[in-house]
């Protein structure tokens, strides 16, 4: 308490303590000759005010003592003092010792300025959201990962940014984290970047409301863009593996069905014996079977059974070769640009099979530009490295051959093109498209030891890369086309070992009208004991590949042991994978796809018999 001229008045027993000072010491003294500081920090405006009559609440102000040496901070209240009449005689301050306050919220100050450091140099982008979703905080990393500017997005909801059909699942990631305080929620969705593009963030949303340092909700979000991309390619090759190996299945099984309806449905067509009126019906039934061979043969390329007869070839060779054809199948209305690198490294595929890819690549693009456009093929040698191979996983680095088809079309969304690959999805008309174009293409390029990337924007076009080892061997030009089979007659001795009776039955029927003589057996044990009671007088071994008990490769390899000029032609509606390339010394002509035509069958049979006489 001060007097009007400000000497102590009365000391307390705390304000000795504090100042070590007792009260004897200042009582009577003017207050700034014993603290000289109150001047230098304006308190002594205060007490002047309270002399006036006015009440007064200081800042915090530091303290020393020279009596001591404490130091401190402190906050007064100063009030006037009246005596009975009102009129002011003195000051009366209560004063309050805040240095442990002050102290805490110093600390506190240096760690929010370490923290806000540490999430300013952080490469994960923080967003500190109120509880309405209105952004109050974001780290400069925004701009980093998504191109934005912070005051683009403060004072606004992100959630326009986020991709439509991820809006729900962070709408509801918010909602959980404001039912529960300190609670913490993930999510990965994918944000517009500002250059337009989607990124896919994976973001960590934690209730910090009831925490008033903070008062928001904290959204931590790292970009995984890349990791998702592979995730997804991960998964969508595990799709394709699975449907690959139910496609396989169902075509072996279909194949046999179809060898059946073929066969005897050109039998009856063949003979001369059916009705006038039935003939055209078995016409259909053949025209119908035909369609089905080829949709299980597409199953097979896909499930990547099919049996390849790989050769170093040039892939611009192939080109040339088929260019005619492809500029009739794109039609007037697209223009069909050639880019081929000169000197192409060689590749070693199946011919037939690289056609097959750029028709279907071909028509694909076609489809996609029903107003006319651009379809250009290109081809070079690529050297992809380690940084590359990292992005576009399971492919190794190394020497490649790519060839890209580029077209100007429709383009497809990121749902759509991530099915592109899938047995019978389609986006065309009922009646107009398989689903097997694309899933071929996959099952080819896969099975020939390539890698294929797709790159497809709406209104944009799309873009296929495709990639096949570069072989160190030269190419060299050979025909991709089989040449036809001529159809025979003959007399000689065949035994088939077939386990499906159905197939045996239409089989032995067709080479018996052929004038051969024909034994059969159900499985590889009965035919391994025929073949050895025939003896020299058995020509030629018809046996398929996958049997009960013994298999076709293995029987053919004891007889072979037994009876070296035994010829033998293999057939199958599928190989297993140790199965899918001719064996050493093998052609195609050693091997009959299920299901096969009669005249395939005689003129299969009729061409290797020839070449065991010409040998002879």
């Amino acid at each position: 308490m001060y007097d009007r001229d400000l000497r102590y008045r009365v000391w307390n027993r705390a304000m000795e303590l504090r100042t070590g000072i007792p009260e004897a010491g200042v009582r009577g003294r003017v207050c700034h000759e014993v603290f000289p500081h109150l001047r230098e920090q304006g308190l002594i405006a205060y007490f002047e005010r309270a002399l006036a009559g006015e009440s007064g609440q200081t800042p915090d102000y530091p303290y020393w003592s020279p009596f001591n040496q404490a130091r401190g901070w402190a906050r007064a209240r100063v009030e006037p003092f009246r005596d009975a009449h009102g009129a002011v005689v003195g000051i009366i301050t209560h004063v309050n010792d805040v240095t442990a306050r002050r102290r805490a919220a110093e600390a506190t100050e240096r760690s929010e300025s370490q923290f806000r450091a540490i999430i300013e140099s952080a490469s994960d982008v923080v967003l500190i959201l109120d509880a309405g979703g209105i952004a109050r905080y974001a780290s400069p990393a925004l701009t980093t990962a998504l191109g934005w500017n912070a005051a683009e997005v403060l004072g606004h909801s992100p959630i326009k940014r986020i991709h439509p059909e991820d809006r729900a699942e962070v709408g509801e990631m918010f909602r959980s984290a404001l039912a529960r305080a300190g609670a913490t929620h993930r999510v990965q969705y994918r944000v517009r970047h500002a250059d337009g593009s989607w990124r896919t963030l994976l973001s960590t949303a934690r209730n910090l409301l009831d925490d008033p340092s903070v008062n928001g909700i904290v959204v931590t979000s790292r970009d995984v863009t890349e990791w998702a991309d592979l995730q997804a390619r991960l998964l969508l090759s595990q799709r394709i593996e699975a449907v690959g190996r139910l496609a396989g299945g169902v075509a072996h099984d279909f194949n046999n069905l179809l060898t059946v309806i073929r066969g005897n449905a050109q039998l009856l067509l063949g003979d001369g014996t059916s009705p006038v009126a039935s003939s055209s019906e078995l016409a259909e039934i053949a025209q119908a079977a035909d369609r089905a061979t080829t949709l299980t043969r597409q199953l097979l390329a896909f499930s990547r059974q099919q049996v390849l007869q790989p050769r170093v070839l040039d892939l611009n060779e192939v080109l040339n070769e088929l260019w005619p054809l492809l500029q009739r199948l794109v039609g007037e209305a697209v223009v069909l640009e050639r880019r081929a690198a000169p000197a192409l490294g060689a590749v070693v595929a199946d011919p037939a099979q690289v056609e097959q890819v750029l028709l279907n690549v071909v028509v694909n693009a076609r489809d996609a530009m029903p107003q006319g456009g651009t379809v250009v093929i290109e081809t070079a040698d690529v050297t992809v490295d380690d940084a590359f191979a990292r992005l576009h996983d399971p492919m190794p680095a190394g020497a490649y051959v790519r060839l890209m088809v580029r077209d100007t079309g429709i383009g497809m969304d990121p749902t759509t093109m991530a099915r592109a690959f899938d047995p019978f999805f389609t986006t065309k008309p009922l009646g107009h498209g398989t689903g097997m174009g694309l899933p071929t293409v996959y099952g080819i390029v896969k099975q020939s030891g390539g890698y294929i990337w797709l790159e497809s924007m709406p209104a944009e076009g799309t873009t296929i890369n495709i990639y096949l080892p570069r072989s160190a061997d030269s190419a060299r030009v050979v025909a991709s086309r089989p040449r036809p089979l001529e159809l025979h007659r003959g007399s000689e001795t065949i035994l088939i070992a077939e386990d499906e009776h159905l197939v045996r039955a239409v089989t032995r029927r067709t080479l018996e009208r052929a004038g051969y003589r024909v034994h059969e057996a159900a499985d590889g044990a009965e035919a391994l004991a025929a073949a050895r009671a025939l003896g020299d007088d058995l020509d030629l071994l018809l046996t398929d590949i996958v049997m009960p008990s013994l298999g076709g490769r293995e029987l053919a390899a004891r007889l072979r042991l037994e009876y070296p000029a035994l010829r033998i032609l293999f057939m199958s509606g599928y190989s297993h994978e140790r199965e899918a390339h001719l064996s050493a010394g093998e052609t195609i002509s050693n091997f009959l796809h299920k299901p096969f035509s009669l005249d395939e069958l005689r003129g299969r049979v009729r061409q290797l018999l020839d070449q065991a006489a010409t040998l002879s």
